[in-house]
């Protein structure tokens, strides 16, 4: 995954905040430029110009406005909530398993190293990752890794994805999803002693992940 977009993934919250405080910024300006300019009109040509240039400067900040207000809508609330969560013990939750519809809960891994990828077959992004996360899992499971899928869409749905897509993994489903959202793929890691550690918005490669789960290993 580019470098670059491995970091805008992790400082997401920050750029949408960012990003909509410069557009507030750019809407204003644009406000009193084009007032300003309007009132001149009927002087030389330069004013058109300037005028012209204000209503882009407006239109930018209110298109970035909404962009970055509509992402902060969708995907800060997720966001913050997992921030709090870091470093804490993650609570206890059932799910199903998909292969047998048997229950099963995240303390079941308690002694091993969690990695949790919240997915969904609709998810292009989620399911370019899997073959990495499939193969990390078969790399270090001897050390003590579980990478455990989940989604929340339906058994069927799922049982026809791995009958085409064999996993070691294990892949289970749980509707709702018990944990807080941000978008898809998200990925939780959870040490040996069932703490939060990190949390990964967005696609990652084999490298970037392996690099996060063997400090934990």
């Amino acid at each position: 995954m580019n470098p670059l977009v491995t970091w805008i993934s992790d400082h997401l919250g920050v750029l949408l905040i960012g990003g909509l405080v410069v557009a507030v910024a750019m809407l204003l300006l644009g406000i009193r430029a084009a007032w300003r300019t309007a009132r001149k009109l009927r002087g030389p040509q330069r004013s058109i110009v300037r005028f012209a240039l204000s209503l882009v400067l407006l239109l930018a900040g209110l298109g970035a406005g909404l962009f970055c207000g509509a992402g902060l809508v969708a995907m800060g609330p997720g966001m913050w909530a997992q921030r709090e969560m870091l470093d804490n013990s993650l609570q206890d939750f059932e799910f199903a398993l998909v292969e047998n519809d048997s229950p099963g809960h995240l303390a079941d891994f308690r002694g091993q190293v969690v990695l949790l990828n919240v997915w969904a077959t609709w998810c292009p992004p989620c399911r370019e990752e899997m073959e990495d996360l499939d193969r990390l899992h078969r790399t270090w499971a001897e050390e003590g890794l579980v990478v455990l899928f989940l989604s929340d869409e339906n058994r069927e749905t799922l049982l026809g994805w791995i009958e085409t897509e064999p996993s070691a993994a294990v892949h289970a489903y749980s509707q709702p999803i018990p944990l807080p959202e941000s978008g898809r793929p998200t990925t939780y890691i959870v040490d040996r002693e069932g703490v939060l550690r990190r949390v990964l918005i967005g696609q990652r490669s084999y490298e970037q992940f392996e690099a996060e789960i063997r400090r934990h290993l």
